[in-house]
């Protein structure tokens, strides 16, 4: 695989994030089986899949890692919960914070409960404003076929899809690689 499609699917700041958060790999107990793939290149082959929107089984082998093998991976770091660790790291890297006001019945029982109301009902008009930025990322979600096209039968597969997606977009809107800035 290239070296320009690697970096353009999964940039250096979307794996510094990844990294530390994927579940490591146990060798079995018995031995036999197969080495141990890249992490960075199974995890850039399902990025590859969620963009393109591809059945898994036509992954092209210029990955080096089986379809199979990526499909599992998928599997594997859904049912950890690796997709919602990874998208609090990129909220907390990124510093988001919800956009959306509340209907003012909602702010009001809010603050009746006092402590105990959960998030803040104060609304700031300034954040407010900028809610157009869930509409665009909407749309750029449309660019993944995965999202819009449920190919996974199984539930939690298919919510690992947007999550994914989700932190692929935002870490290609706001790190930039060194070469993009000059």
């Amino acid at each position: 695989m290239s070296a320009g499609l690697s970096q353009r699917l999964v940039p250096d700041g979307l794996w510094e994030l990844v990294a530390p958060l994927l579940p490591s790999f146990n060798s079995r107990p018995q031995g036999g089986g197969t080495a141990p793939l890249d992490e960075r290149a199974v995890f850039t082959a399902v990025v590859y899949v969620l963009t393109s929107g591809c059945a898994w089984r036509y992954l092209p082998e210029t990955f080096g890692v089986s379809p199979a093998t990526a499909h599992r991976r998928f599997t594997a770091w859904t049912e950890v919960g690796l997709w919602r660790r990874l998208h609090r790291a990129v909220l907390d890297e990124l510093g988001a914070q919800a956009t959306i006001a509340q209907p003012d019945d909602q702010r009001l029982h809010r603050k009746r409960r006092g402590r105990a109301g959960g998030r803040p009902p104060a609304l700031d008009k300034a954040q407010y404003r900028r809610r157009n930025a869930v509409e665009r990322c909407v749309n750029k979600w449309k660019q993944f076929r995965a999202v819009a096209t449920r190919y996974d039968k199984r539930d939690y597969i298919f919510n690992g899809t947007p999550t994914v997606t989700a932190i692929v977009i935002w870490l290609r809107d706001t790190v930039q690689e060194p070469s993009e800035t000059a």
